[in-house]
């Protein structure tokens, strides 16, 4: 059985899907495939902030894990981490959701020796065969290694920019060593693609699974459509919320429609307005909008209105990297 694996947290580790940051995800799914020891591997300018998330996540404590405050090299990382030796290992890229966890994904024979395993992207309900290596397939971002992997480390590695493909020289490598390489299809999956709507689609997909359960918020005059999980400390007056939505704590909502695929954080402010399909951030305020807010996020304490006074006119305080679209 595999005890311990390496979690890479990408530099939008943070982002919250799901009111949930996406490296957590990826944490809580090795948790529940019975991993008992993570190394976190991190950008030195991330680590503070992904050890205070390690520290602060509800389940950190089942698992001893540390944060490795380096770059994010696949071989350099696997110096630090296993330098003492391993049976096997997981390497999970943390940049992917599953409804279906990875217990029964990475479950079966043990790797052992030069042997390695990688999940992909079921296509058409099969993997693609290996081929000319696994740089062709999709991969899904979860490999899992046996100790034959080390030997790579005290030898000169080809960098080449990106995880997946510096993971691929890997493989290749341990092929030509002799090793087998299983590629496993995987389906129910969503990666990061960078694709400019990425956490969105992520929002969505991971919506898609929520499931409806009793709450002891405090609802006033309000319909609940749907799977709509809210916060115990959330309060809703006159309003529609159709599911599937997650609502956190001290989330204050009224006169308003909060439509699928909707995440809410913690202490948001929204009043007399439409959101649909859009990632909220805690503490933002969206009040008085004179039409829907669709595939949107909002950022933290960012405050969304619509002002009445005259002269009529758009004002914007807008941060790098900021799109917007008014229509």
């Amino acid at each position: 059985m595999v005890s311990r694996a390496v979690l890479f947290a990408p530099g939008d580790a943070q982002t919250p899907i799901g009111n949930k940051p996406l490296m957590l995800h990826a944490l809580d799914d090795l948790l529940e495939a019975d991993i008992r020891e993570v190394a976190v591997v991190t950008r030195p300018a991330l680590a503070e902030e992904v050890q205070e998330l390690v520290e602060g996540s509800a389940r950190g404590a089942e698992a001893t894990t540390h944060v490795i405050d380096g770059e994010c090299s696949f071989l350099d990382a696997l110096r630090q981490v296993a330098s003492g030796g391993v049976d096997s290992l997981v390497v999970h890229l943390g940049d992917s959701l599953s409804h279906n966890g990875l217990r029964h994904a990475i479950q079966g024979p043990p790797i052992v020796g030069n042997d390695a395993l990688a999940l992909v992207e079921e296509v058409d309900r099969r993997a693609r065969p290996l081929g000319t290596g696994l740089a062709h397939q999709r991969a899904a971002g979860i490999y899992v290694f046996g100790p034959g992997v080390l030997d790579l480390v005290s030898h000169e590695g080809d960098p080449r920019g990106e995880l997946d493909l510096e993971i691929a020289d890997a493989t290749d490598r341990l092929s030509g060593a002799g090793g087998r390489i299983e590629v496993r299809p995987v389906g129910d999956w969503w990666r990061y693609r960078r694709r400019p709507d990425a956490m969105l689609h992520a929002n969505r997909f991971f919506l898609s699974g929520l499931k409806d359960g009793p709450t002891d918020a405090r609802l006033e005059n309000t319909d609940l459509q749907g799977p709509v999980v809210l916060h115990p400390s959330a309060r809703l007056m006159s309003s529609v919320v159709r599911g599937p939505v997650i609502v956190g704590a001290e989330v204050e909502i009224s006169d308003a429609y909060i439509g699928p695929y909707t995440s809410i954080g913690s202490n948001v402010v929204i009043e007399n307005s439409e959101v649909e399909n859009s990632i909220i951030l805690p503490a933002a305020t969206i009040r008085h909008l004179g039409s829907r807010l669709e595939a949107s996020i909002v950022g933290r304490q960012a405050r969304v209105f619509r002002d009445f006074r005259l002269p009529r006119a758009f004002h914007l305080t807008v941060g790098d990297g900021a799109e917007i679209a008014l229509t």
